[in-house]
């Protein structure tokens, strides 16, 4: 996470991606949940394989898209300092 907690709950462009991916998840009927954070210290990664798809907000470091990467049940492209595209 780049920003801390309180930037990210008063920044229009947080607000309204979280706004979006709820309204969205509403009309697919879907469930949002949010198992860590990224910028928790004790977040346990392999909770992410219990997930069908897991959508990220903010800044990813490398070694986290790995972590991710190792949860996954899926082959995601595996690309040097990139974001996988989904």
């Amino acid at each position: 996470m780049r920003y801390g907690n309180m930037r990210e709950f008063n920044d229009p462009y947080f607000l309204n991606m979280h706004k979006g991916i709820d309204e969205e998840a509403k009309k697919w009927h879907l469930r949002v949940e949010q198992p860590f954070k990224l910028d928790d210290p004790d977040k346990n990664w392999t909770d992410l394989a219990n997930y069908g798809a897991v959508i990220i907000e903010g800044e990813m470091t490398a070694v986290a898209i790995e972590q991710i990467q190792n949860q996954s049940e899926c082959d995601f492209p595996k690309r040097k300092h990139q974001h996988p595209r989904l």
